[in-house]
Protein backbone atom coordinates (compact mmCIF):
# COMPACT_ATOMS: atom_id res chain seq x y z
CA UNK A 1 0.00 0.00 0.00
CA UNK A 2 1.17 3.55 -0.50
CA UNK A 3 3.36 5.45 2.11
CA UNK A 4 1.26 8.61 3.25
CA UNK A 5 1.53 11.90 2.77
CA UNK A 6 4.57 12.20 -0.19
CA UNK A 7 6.83 11.75 2.53
CA UNK A 8 9.48 9.53 0.49
CA UNK A 9 9.09 12.01 -2.24
CA UNK A 10 9.84 15.15 0.27
CA UNK A 11 12.90 13.34 1.37
CA UNK A 12 14.20 11.97 -2.08
CA UNK A 13 13.93 15.88 -3.05
CA UNK A 14 15.80 17.37 0.11
CA UNK A 15 18.36 14.32 -0.02
CA UNK A 16 19.30 15.59 -3.90
CA UNK A 17 19.18 19.70 -2.47
CA UNK A 18 21.74 19.06 -0.09
CA UNK A 19 23.58 15.95 -0.42
CA UNK A 20 25.85 14.81 2.47
CA UNK A 21 29.44 13.44 2.25
CA UNK A 22 29.44 9.91 3.81
CA UNK A 23 32.32 8.45 4.38
CA UNK A 24 32.43 4.93 3.28
CA UNK A 25 35.90 4.12 4.53
CA UNK A 26 35.88 0.40 6.24
CA UNK A 27 39.74 0.63 7.12
CA UNK A 28 42.58 -0.06 4.45
CA UNK A 29 42.44 -3.21 2.59
CA UNK A 30 38.84 -4.28 3.07
CA UNK A 31 37.15 -5.78 0.36
CA UNK A 32 34.20 -7.34 1.13
CA UNK A 33 30.32 -5.63 2.07
CA UNK A 34 28.20 -6.00 4.42
CA UNK A 35 26.08 -4.67 7.54
CA UNK A 36 25.97 -4.76 11.54
CA UNK A 37 23.24 -6.06 12.52
CA UNK A 38 20.66 -4.20 15.45
CA UNK A 39 17.91 -3.81 16.86
CA UNK A 40 14.97 -1.20 17.12
CA UNK A 41 17.16 0.80 19.78
CA UNK A 42 20.64 0.49 18.12
CA UNK A 43 21.64 -2.41 20.23
CA UNK A 44 24.00 -4.69 18.23
CA UNK A 45 22.69 -8.07 17.80
CA UNK A 46 23.66 -10.68 19.45
CA UNK A 47 25.52 -8.27 21.74
CA UNK A 48 27.31 -11.20 23.04
CA UNK A 49 30.19 -10.14 25.97
CA UNK A 50 32.30 -12.77 26.87
CA UNK A 51 34.48 -12.35 30.10
CA UNK A 52 34.79 -10.56 33.37
CA UNK A 53 35.54 -6.90 33.25
CA UNK A 54 36.97 -5.12 36.09
CA UNK A 55 38.55 -1.67 36.97
CA UNK A 56 42.31 -1.56 36.77
CA UNK A 57 42.48 -5.19 35.14
CA UNK A 58 44.18 -5.51 31.84
CA UNK A 59 42.00 -7.28 29.17
CA UNK A 60 43.47 -10.49 27.67
CA UNK A 61 42.19 -10.74 23.63
CA UNK A 62 41.34 -14.49 23.89
CA UNK A 63 39.15 -14.14 26.96
CA UNK A 64 37.58 -10.62 26.89
CA UNK A 65 35.82 -10.51 23.29
CA UNK A 66 32.24 -9.36 21.83
CA UNK A 67 30.57 -10.89 19.61
CA UNK A 68 28.16 -9.72 16.64
CA UNK A 69 26.42 -10.56 13.58
CA UNK A 70 26.91 -9.13 10.28
CA UNK A 71 25.24 -9.62 7.02
CA UNK A 72 27.33 -10.34 4.77
CA UNK A 73 26.89 -8.96 1.35
CA UNK A 74 29.92 -9.76 -0.74
CA UNK A 75 33.21 -11.78 0.39
CA UNK A 76 36.58 -10.42 0.93
CA UNK A 77 38.81 -8.91 3.88
CA UNK A 78 36.91 -7.19 6.73
CA UNK A 79 38.01 -4.88 9.76
CA UNK A 80 35.39 -4.37 12.36
CA UNK A 81 36.16 -1.92 15.70
CA UNK A 82 34.84 -0.18 18.61
CA UNK A 83 36.14 3.33 19.87
CA UNK A 84 38.01 3.44 22.52
CA UNK A 85 36.04 3.83 25.71
CA UNK A 86 37.00 4.38 29.81
CA UNK A 87 40.24 3.08 28.52
CA UNK A 88 39.91 -0.12 26.40
CA UNK A 89 38.49 -0.77 23.27
CA UNK A 90 37.45 -4.19 20.71
CA UNK A 91 39.04 -5.00 17.16
CA UNK A 92 38.59 -8.22 14.58
CA UNK A 93 39.18 -8.39 11.11
CA UNK A 94 39.57 -11.66 9.05
CA UNK A 95 38.03 -12.91 5.78
CA UNK A 96 34.35 -14.09 5.18
CA UNK A 97 34.10 -16.59 2.33
CA UNK A 98 30.17 -16.98 2.65
CA UNK A 99 27.61 -13.99 2.05
CA UNK A 100 24.26 -14.37 4.56
CA UNK A 101 24.70 -14.08 8.38
CA UNK A 102 28.02 -14.14 10.07
CA UNK A 103 29.07 -14.15 13.50
CA UNK A 104 32.48 -12.26 14.33
CA UNK A 105 34.58 -11.92 17.65
CA UNK A 106 36.04 -8.85 18.69
CA UNK A 107 38.80 -8.94 21.06
CA UNK A 108 39.39 -6.71 23.89
CA UNK A 109 42.22 -4.58 23.85
CA UNK A 110 43.49 -1.98 26.94
CA UNK A 111 42.71 -1.44 30.96
CA UNK A 112 39.80 -0.11 31.91
CA UNK A 113 40.18 2.70 33.94
CA UNK A 114 36.93 2.84 36.52
CA UNK A 115 34.09 0.99 37.41
CA UNK A 116 30.85 2.31 34.62
CA UNK A 117 28.81 0.59 32.38
CA UNK A 118 30.23 1.64 28.65
CA UNK A 119 28.70 1.67 25.21
CA UNK A 120 30.59 0.77 22.59
CA UNK A 121 29.84 1.87 18.85
CA UNK A 122 30.79 -0.69 16.74
CA UNK A 123 31.81 0.11 13.38
CA UNK A 124 31.70 -2.07 10.00
CA UNK A 125 31.44 -0.03 7.02
CA UNK A 126 29.04 2.70 6.71
CA UNK A 127 27.46 0.65 9.49
CA UNK A 128 27.07 0.90 13.52
CA UNK A 129 25.44 -0.11 16.40
CA UNK A 130 26.13 -0.21 20.08
CA UNK A 131 27.37 -3.08 22.80
CA UNK A 132 27.26 -2.59 26.01
CA UNK A 133 30.20 -3.36 28.83
CA UNK A 134 29.96 -3.72 32.87
CA UNK A 135 33.23 -2.92 34.16
CA UNK A 136 32.90 -3.79 38.09
CA UNK A 137 34.85 -1.62 40.86
CA UNK A 138 38.22 -2.97 41.50
CA UNK A 139 38.73 -5.82 43.61
CA UNK A 140 34.71 -6.53 42.42
CA UNK A 141 35.24 -9.43 40.06
CA UNK A 142 33.69 -12.14 42.77
CA UNK A 143 30.40 -13.09 42.85
CA UNK A 144 27.25 -10.51 42.61
CA UNK A 145 24.84 -10.16 45.34
CA UNK A 146 21.33 -9.34 44.19
CA UNK A 147 17.91 -10.59 44.80
CA UNK A 148 14.99 -11.75 42.55
CA UNK A 149 12.22 -9.20 42.24
CA UNK A 150 8.69 -10.92 43.13
CA UNK A 151 10.62 -13.16 45.54
CA UNK A 152 9.19 -15.63 46.77
CA UNK A 153 6.23 -15.29 44.28
CA UNK A 154 6.05 -14.93 40.29
CA UNK A 155 9.24 -13.18 38.45
CA UNK A 156 7.83 -9.54 38.42
CA UNK A 157 6.81 -8.64 35.06
CA UNK A 158 8.89 -11.25 33.61
CA UNK A 159 8.71 -11.10 29.51
CA UNK A 160 9.40 -14.07 27.72
CA UNK A 161 10.60 -14.24 24.18
CA UNK A 162 9.62 -16.71 21.33
CA UNK A 163 7.25 -19.95 20.13
CA UNK A 164 7.07 -22.55 22.63
CA UNK A 165 5.73 -25.91 21.10
CA UNK A 166 5.57 -29.83 22.29
CA UNK A 167 8.46 -31.54 20.84
CA UNK A 168 9.97 -28.59 19.23
CA UNK A 169 13.72 -27.71 20.37
CA UNK A 170 14.47 -24.25 21.93
CA UNK A 171 16.79 -22.06 20.02
CA UNK A 172 18.45 -18.43 20.70
CA UNK A 173 15.29 -17.02 20.31
CA UNK A 174 13.53 -19.01 22.95
CA UNK A 175 14.65 -15.86 26.29
CA UNK A 176 12.96 -14.76 29.55
CA UNK A 177 14.06 -11.78 30.93
CA UNK A 178 13.79 -11.05 34.45
CA UNK A 179 14.53 -8.21 37.09
CA UNK A 180 16.59 -7.83 39.95
CA UNK A 181 17.64 -5.65 42.58
CA UNK A 182 21.90 -5.44 42.77
CA UNK A 183 23.09 -4.79 46.34
CA UNK A 184 26.88 -5.90 45.31
CA UNK A 185 28.68 -5.64 41.49
CA UNK A 186 30.08 -8.96 40.41
CA UNK A 187 29.27 -11.45 38.54
CA UNK A 188 26.54 -13.94 38.10
CA UNK A 189 25.30 -17.20 36.63
CA UNK A 190 22.11 -18.54 37.26
CA UNK A 191 20.67 -22.19 35.48
CA UNK A 192 16.92 -22.71 36.22
CA UNK A 193 15.48 -26.26 37.55
CA UNK A 194 14.14 -27.99 34.48
CA UNK A 195 10.65 -28.45 33.77
CA UNK A 196 8.85 -29.86 31.22
CA UNK A 197 12.05 -30.39 29.56
CA UNK A 198 13.23 -26.85 29.66
CA UNK A 199 15.99 -24.93 31.54
CA UNK A 200 16.81 -21.43 31.51
CA UNK A 201 20.47 -20.22 32.29
CA UNK A 202 22.25 -16.85 31.72
CA UNK A 203 26.00 -15.21 32.92
CA UNK A 204 27.38 -12.12 33.18
CA UNK A 205 28.30 -8.99 35.08
CA UNK A 206 25.68 -7.24 37.56
CA UNK A 207 26.35 -3.29 38.25
CA UNK A 208 24.38 -1.69 41.43
CA UNK A 209 21.20 -1.19 40.90
CA UNK A 210 17.83 -2.07 39.79
CA UNK A 211 18.61 -4.16 36.53
CA UNK A 212 17.03 -6.92 33.92
CA UNK A 213 19.22 -10.24 33.13
CA UNK A 214 18.25 -12.13 30.05
CA UNK A 215 18.05 -16.11 30.59
CA UNK A 216 18.09 -18.28 27.33
CA UNK A 217 16.48 -21.41 27.15
CA UNK A 218 17.28 -24.77 26.02
CA UNK A 219 15.99 -28.75 25.89
CA UNK A 220 12.99 -29.57 24.11
CA UNK A 221 9.10 -29.09 25.98
CA UNK A 222 7.56 -32.69 26.53
CA UNK A 223 4.00 -31.62 26.91
CA UNK A 224 1.77 -29.03 26.03
CA UNK A 225 0.50 -26.20 28.34
CA UNK A 226 1.48 -23.99 30.94
CA UNK A 227 4.98 -24.51 32.72
CA UNK A 228 6.03 -23.23 35.74
CA UNK A 229 9.73 -22.53 35.58
CA UNK A 230 11.16 -21.74 39.37
CA UNK A 231 14.45 -19.39 39.46
CA UNK A 232 16.78 -19.36 42.71
CA UNK A 233 19.31 -16.56 43.22
CA UNK A 234 20.94 -16.75 46.72
CA UNK A 235 18.14 -16.93 49.11
CA UNK A 236 15.74 -15.51 46.99
CA UNK A 237 13.04 -17.47 44.73
CA UNK A 238 10.45 -16.63 41.68
CA UNK A 239 9.05 -18.49 39.11
CA UNK A 240 7.53 -17.43 35.94
CA UNK A 241 5.35 -19.44 33.19
CA UNK A 242 5.94 -20.76 29.57
CA UNK A 243 2.79 -21.69 27.87
CA UNK A 244 3.50 -24.47 25.69
CA UNK A 245 1.24 -24.96 22.50
CA UNK A 246 0.75 -28.22 21.29
CA UNK A 247 0.89 -27.69 17.62
CA UNK A 248 2.65 -24.84 16.21
CA UNK A 249 0.29 -21.94 15.63
CA UNK A 250 -0.06 -20.60 12.12
CA UNK A 251 1.79 -17.77 11.26
CA UNK A 252 0.48 -14.86 8.71
CA UNK A 253 1.73 -11.66 9.33
CA UNK A 254 -0.19 -9.94 6.45
CA UNK A 255 -3.46 -11.44 6.01
CA UNK A 256 -5.16 -11.16 2.70
CA UNK A 257 -8.43 -13.01 3.30
CA UNK A 258 -11.21 -11.33 1.40
CA UNK A 259 -13.10 -8.93 3.04
CA UNK A 260 -10.06 -8.14 5.82
CA UNK A 261 -9.92 -4.45 6.68
CA UNK A 262 -8.45 -2.38 8.70
CA UNK A 263 -8.48 1.24 9.62
CA UNK A 264 -5.81 3.62 11.07
CA UNK A 265 -5.67 6.77 12.65
CA UNK A 266 -3.17 9.40 11.41
CA UNK A 267 -0.96 11.11 13.78
CA UNK A 268 -3.59 10.89 17.15
CA UNK A 269 -6.66 12.84 14.88
CA UNK A 270 -9.58 11.28 17.41
CA UNK A 271 -11.81 12.61 14.64
CA UNK A 272 -12.07 10.34 11.70
CA UNK A 273 -10.23 7.20 10.43
CA UNK A 274 -7.42 8.24 8.56
CA UNK A 275 -7.17 5.69 6.05
CA UNK A 276 -9.42 2.12 5.66
CA UNK A 277 -7.97 -0.58 3.27
CA UNK A 278 -9.11 -3.98 2.95
CA UNK A 279 -8.83 -7.26 0.79
CA UNK A 280 -10.61 -7.90 -2.23
CA UNK A 281 -12.38 -10.85 -3.07
CA UNK A 282 -10.42 -13.33 -5.57
CA UNK A 283 -6.78 -13.09 -6.88
CA UNK A 284 -4.97 -11.75 -9.67
CA UNK A 285 -2.03 -13.91 -11.74
CA UNK A 286 0.88 -11.48 -12.00
CA UNK A 287 4.58 -12.96 -13.00
CA UNK A 288 2.66 -16.04 -12.76
CA UNK A 289 1.66 -15.85 -9.33
CA UNK A 290 -1.30 -15.22 -7.65
CA UNK A 291 -1.71 -12.20 -6.13
CA UNK A 292 -4.21 -10.28 -3.44
CA UNK A 293 -5.20 -6.76 -4.30
CA UNK A 294 -6.39 -4.29 -1.73
CA UNK A 295 -8.53 -1.35 -1.62
CA UNK A 296 -8.03 1.56 0.13
CA UNK A 297 -10.32 4.87 0.88
CA UNK A 298 -8.73 8.42 2.46
CA UNK A 299 -12.56 9.19 2.87
CA UNK A 300 -13.08 10.61 6.14
CA UNK A 301 -16.20 8.81 6.49
CA UNK A 302 -14.70 5.25 5.80
CA UNK A 303 -16.85 5.05 2.48
CA UNK A 304 -16.62 4.48 -1.17
CA UNK A 305 -15.14 5.10 -3.49
CA UNK A 306 -12.56 2.77 -2.78
CA UNK A 307 -9.84 2.77 -5.03
CA UNK A 308 -7.31 -0.22 -5.78
CA UNK A 309 -3.61 0.35 -3.76
CA UNK A 310 -0.81 -2.21 -3.75
CA UNK A 311 -1.00 -6.26 -4.70
CA UNK A 312 0.08 -9.11 -2.18
CA UNK A 313 1.17 -13.04 -1.87
CA UNK A 314 2.98 -14.76 0.79
CA UNK A 315 5.04 -17.72 -0.36
CA UNK A 316 6.82 -20.14 2.69
CA UNK A 317 8.30 -17.38 5.20
CA UNK A 318 8.52 -14.38 2.19
CA UNK A 319 5.93 -11.45 1.92
CA UNK A 320 5.63 -10.02 -1.84
CA UNK A 321 3.98 -6.42 -2.76
CA UNK A 322 3.31 -5.57 -5.92
CA UNK A 323 3.50 -2.02 -6.16
CA UNK A 324 3.77 1.14 -8.82
CA UNK A 325 7.13 3.00 -8.09
CA UNK A 326 5.08 5.86 -9.62
CA UNK A 327 2.88 6.20 -6.76
CA UNK A 328 5.58 4.95 -3.89
CA UNK A 329 8.67 6.80 -4.53
CA UNK A 330 7.01 9.68 -6.38
CA UNK A 331 9.07 8.98 -9.83
CA UNK A 332 7.77 10.40 -12.99
CA UNK A 333 6.87 7.42 -15.36
CA UNK A 334 4.66 4.22 -13.75
CA UNK A 335 7.24 1.06 -13.31
CA UNK A 336 5.81 -1.49 -11.69
CA UNK A 337 7.50 -4.05 -9.44
CA UNK A 338 7.50 -6.70 -7.29
CA UNK A 339 9.36 -7.02 -3.61
CA UNK A 340 9.74 -8.55 -0.54
CA UNK A 341 8.92 -6.59 2.55
CA UNK A 342 8.36 -9.06 5.16
CA UNK A 343 10.32 -12.40 6.42
CA UNK A 344 8.42 -14.07 8.82
CA UNK A 345 10.97 -17.17 9.23
CA UNK A 346 14.35 -14.28 10.22
CA UNK A 347 15.67 -13.35 13.50
CA UNK A 348 15.84 -9.82 14.39
CA UNK A 349 19.04 -7.88 12.63
CA UNK A 350 18.23 -10.10 9.36
CA UNK A 351 18.81 -7.57 5.96
CA UNK A 352 17.97 -7.37 2.74
CA UNK A 353 17.65 -5.18 -0.08
CA UNK A 354 15.52 -4.75 -3.66
CA UNK A 355 16.90 -4.43 -7.04
CA UNK A 356 18.06 -0.81 -7.77
CA UNK A 357 14.80 0.74 -9.58
CA UNK A 358 16.30 3.37 -11.91
CA UNK A 359 13.86 6.35 -12.68
CA UNK A 360 13.61 10.08 -12.32
CA UNK A 361 11.96 12.55 -9.85
CA UNK A 362 11.25 15.78 -10.96
CA UNK A 363 13.36 15.00 -13.91
CA UNK A 364 16.61 14.11 -12.23
CA UNK A 365 17.52 10.91 -13.16
CA UNK A 366 18.17 8.40 -10.05
CA UNK A 367 18.61 4.69 -8.73
CA UNK A 368 16.45 3.61 -5.65
CA UNK A 369 16.74 0.66 -3.72
CA UNK A 370 14.95 -0.32 -0.45
CA UNK A 371 16.67 -1.56 2.39
CA UNK A 372 14.15 -3.92 4.91
CA UNK A 373 15.96 -4.53 8.37
CA UNK A 374 14.17 -7.05 11.13
CA UNK A 375 14.73 -4.48 14.23
CA UNK A 376 12.77 -6.58 16.29
CA UNK A 377 10.62 -10.23 16.33
CA UNK A 378 8.14 -11.72 18.26
CA UNK A 379 8.19 -8.43 21.22
CA UNK A 380 5.03 -6.79 22.36
CA UNK A 381 3.59 -3.32 20.92
CA UNK A 382 1.33 -1.25 22.59
CA UNK A 383 -1.01 0.88 20.17
CA UNK A 384 -3.11 3.80 22.05
CA UNK A 385 -5.66 5.50 19.72
CA UNK A 386 -8.61 7.25 20.14
CA UNK A 387 -10.81 3.92 20.05
CA UNK A 388 -8.14 1.80 21.91
CA UNK A 389 -9.29 2.67 25.97
CA UNK A 390 -6.85 4.56 28.03
CA UNK A 391 -4.06 2.01 28.26
CA UNK A 392 -4.28 1.06 24.41
CA UNK A 393 -4.20 -2.61 23.26
CA UNK A 394 -0.87 -4.44 23.47
CA UNK A 395 -0.51 -6.92 20.41
CA UNK A 396 1.97 -9.72 20.96
CA UNK A 397 3.99 -11.68 18.59
CA UNK A 398 5.14 -8.28 16.63
CA UNK A 399 7.45 -8.02 13.57
CA UNK A 400 9.20 -4.97 13.74
CA UNK A 401 10.25 -4.33 9.66
CA UNK A 402 12.80 -0.97 9.23
CA UNK A 403 12.29 0.33 6.08
CA UNK A 404 14.99 2.79 4.75
CA UNK A 405 15.77 3.96 1.11
CA UNK A 406 19.44 4.21 -0.73
CA UNK A 407 19.88 6.32 -3.76
CA UNK A 408 22.50 6.44 -6.39
CA UNK A 409 22.78 9.71 -7.91
CA UNK A 410 24.76 8.33 -10.74
CA UNK A 411 28.20 7.91 -9.21
CA UNK A 412 27.51 3.98 -8.45
CA UNK A 413 27.35 4.76 -4.75
CA UNK A 414 24.22 3.76 -3.02
CA UNK A 415 23.33 6.18 -0.09
CA UNK A 416 21.00 5.41 2.69
CA UNK A 417 18.60 8.30 3.32
CA UNK A 418 18.90 10.22 6.83
CA UNK A 419 14.83 9.08 7.24
CA UNK A 420 13.01 5.92 7.49
CA UNK A 421 9.84 3.67 8.50
CA UNK A 422 8.89 1.06 11.15
CA UNK A 423 6.25 -0.84 10.41
CA UNK A 424 5.10 -3.00 12.90
CA UNK A 425 3.40 -6.33 11.69
CA UNK A 426 0.87 -8.55 14.36
CA UNK A 427 0.85 -12.52 13.96
CA UNK A 428 -2.57 -12.83 12.55
CA UNK A 429 -3.74 -9.59 12.23
CA UNK A 430 -1.65 -7.73 10.28
CA UNK A 431 -0.20 -4.46 9.80
CA UNK A 432 -0.83 -2.64 13.35
CA UNK A 433 1.59 0.64 12.83
CA UNK A 434 3.92 2.93 10.43
CA UNK A 435 5.84 5.28 12.22
CA UNK A 436 8.21 7.76 10.32
CA UNK A 437 11.44 9.43 11.18
CA UNK A 438 12.96 12.18 9.26
CA UNK A 439 17.00 10.76 11.24
CA UNK A 440 18.03 8.50 13.28
CA UNK A 441 17.97 11.74 15.78
CA UNK A 442 14.97 11.51 16.21
CA UNK A 443 13.62 10.03 19.76
CA UNK A 444 9.86 10.03 18.94
CA UNK A 445 8.37 9.51 15.49
CA UNK A 446 7.70 12.24 13.25
CA UNK A 447 4.61 10.88 11.37
CA UNK A 448 2.18 7.58 12.30
CA UNK A 449 -0.35 5.77 11.61
CA UNK A 450 -2.16 3.74 14.25
CA UNK A 451 -4.62 0.73 13.51
CA UNK A 452 -7.47 1.57 15.52
CA UNK A 453 -10.22 -1.30 14.36
CA UNK A 454 -9.48 -4.46 12.62
CA UNK A 455 -11.54 -7.41 11.17
CA UNK A 456 -9.97 -10.37 9.72
CA UNK A 457 -12.24 -12.52 7.52
CA UNK A 458 -12.10 -16.76 7.58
Amino acid sequence: MKKLCGLLLTGLMLIYSCQKEVSLENGEGVSSEGTLQSDLTGDCLPKTVIGIYEAGVALVGTSNTIEVQVNVLKTGTYLIYTDTVNGYYFRGNGNFSATGMNTVTLQGNGTPLLESIDNFTVRYGTSECIVPVTVLPAGGGGPAVFSLDGNPGTCMDFLAGGDYVMGVALTSSNTVDIKVDVTTAGTYSISTATSNGMVFSGTGSLPVGAQIITLYGSGTPAAAGPASIPVTAGTTNCSFTIDVLATAVAKDYFPRTAGSNWSYEQDDNPNVDSLLIRAKPGTVTIGGNAFTTFEGTFNQAGTPPFQDMDSYRKAAGNYYKYTDLQDYFGFDASQKVEFIFIKDDQPAGVSWTTAAYSGTVGGVPLKVRIKFTIRQKDVNTLVTTSLSGAGGVTYQNTIVVEERYEVDWGNGIFVPTDDYFLDYYARNIGWIMDEYYESAASTVPDSKLEMRRVQIAP
